[in-house]
C-alpha cells in the first residue's frame, strides 16, 4: 500500500551526493509496445505481452544550491553518464539506476535580484532496480 506523502520527503542521490534544491521532479515510465499486427490479425491490433523498450526519464527543476548539477553539465570530457543514481521514497521504496545520463541538458537561470534556478533532464541507461519497502 502506497501511503500519501509530501514530495519533499523524497530524496534523490547521484552516487553519495544528495541532489538538493529541487522543488519539483517528474518521473516518466516508458514501456514501448511491440506491434505484432499482420494480415492474419483480422483487422485487430495485436501487441506483444512484454515491452520492446523500457525507459525511465526524470525531469527536475528548482533552486541552485551547491553547483553539483552544473559541474556534471560542465564535464570537460563530455561524460554525461553517472553511476548509482537513486530515488528514495518516504515509504522506504528505492529506485536505483546503475547508470543515468544527463539527458537533453541542464539549464540555469540567474536573474539579478532573485534566486538562481535550474532545470535538468535525465535518461536511464541499462536496467534499473526497484526495491519496494519491506
Amino acid at each position: 500500500v502506497v501511503l500519501p506523502s509530501l514530495g519533499r520527503e523524497t530524496q534523490i542521490f547521484d552516487d553519495a551526493t544528495e541532489l538538493c534544491g529541487w522543488t519539483s521532479f517528474d518521473l516518466s515510465y516508458g514501456n514501448s509496445t511491440v506491434d505484432l499486427t499482420d494480415n492474419c490479425s483480422d483487422g485487430f491490433r495485436e501487441l506483444m505481452s512484454i515491452a520492446g523498450l523500457k525507459s525511465r526519464d526524470l525531469s527536475m527543476s528548482g533552486l541552485v544550491k551547491n553547483g553539483h548539477l552544473r559541474a556534471w553539465a560542465e564535464d570537460a570530457n563530455g561524460i554525461m553518464q553517472r553511476d548509482n543514481f537513486e530515488i528514495r521514497y518516504p515509504n522506504g521504496d528505492i529506485l536505483n539506476f546503475p547508470k543515468m545520463n544527463l539527458g537533453d541538458g541542464y539549464t540555469e537561470s540567474n536573474p539579478m535580484n532573485e534566486s538562481a534556478t535550474f532545470s535538468a533532464t535525465f535518461q536511464s541507461s541499462g536496467a534499473w532496480v526497484y526495491t519496494p519497502a519491506a
